[in-house]
């Protein structure tokens, strides 16, 4: 699944509702690193792979 450009990805509003039909693994850009969205992809089965800031 790919997110528009004019979505804020960060948003969990818009995020949550698009992965909830997701499982495995997803990839995503690095403004997904915080923990909220981390830890509760994860309660849903979802394995967030993101590249690590620097």
């Amino acid at each position: 699944m790919i997110i528009l450009g004019n979505v804020d990805d960060r948003n969990s509003e818009a995020v949550f509702p698009l992965s909830k039909n997701i499982f495995g693994k997803l990839f995503a850009g690095r403004g997904y690193i915080g923990q909220p969205p981390f830890e509760s992809l994860f309660k849903n089965g979802i394995q967030l792979i993101t590249k690590l800031k620097t």
